[in-house]
């Protein structure tokens, strides 16, 4: 889900130009980016308190629907600035994947484990930084540009699905907000 989250950062770069000349609205094309970078920084907070409260599984997946919904609707978008809006609904789930993606390796593996495990989150957000603008240019040359948002999907229902079955955790304690 971290790669899913950092490669939506750069894969659109290279596949606006098609989308600006499909849907027009160059007077807002850069809030495409601003719109995802905002949400998901500003959510990144809520949604790891949300998981405290609530329990890491649970919100892991609320958000994972909520990126994969604004994948599907950016994908679908008419106009430009639908665009815009969603990718500000992608960028909310999209903070709940790289934090609570950081919060779970912190929750299941050993100090030691740790380590390791953020050079390879690390190397994730390089390659993905790497694959990004050439997948969104392949997409929009031989498919469509609307493809850089669909793409999200079948990655997101196994990283879903892994989630849902493979990360059992105890009820959260209960707190308040």
């Amino acid at each position: 889900s971290i790669f899913l989250a950092a490669m939506e950062g750069t894969v659109v770069g290279t596949a606006m130009p098609t989308a600006v000349a499909s849907l027009g609205g160059i007077e807002i094309y850069s809030w495409v980016f601003s719109a995802y970078l905002l949400t998901s920084t500003v959510s990144m907070p809520l949604w790891g308190r949300l998981s405290d409260l609530l329990g890491r599984r649970q919100i892991a997946l609320v958000g994972l629907g909520v990126f994969l919904l604004g994948s599907a609707l950016s994908g679908s978008a008419q106009s430009m600035a639908q665009l815009v809006t969603f990718r500000a609904i992608q960028g909310i789930g999209a903070g709940s994947l790289i934090t609570l993606g950081y919060t779970l390796v912190g929750a299941l593996y050993s100090l030691e484990q740790r380590a390791r495990l953020q050079g390879v989150i690390s190397g994730v957000w390089g390659i993905a930084s790497i694959l990004g603008p050439f997948v969104g240019g392949l997409l929009a040359d031989h498919a469509s540009w609307r493809w850089v948002f669909y793409v999200n999907l079948p990655f997101g229902v196994p990283a879903a699905l892994a989630v849902g079955f493979g990360l059992n955790e105890p009820p959260p304690a209960r707190k308040t907000l």
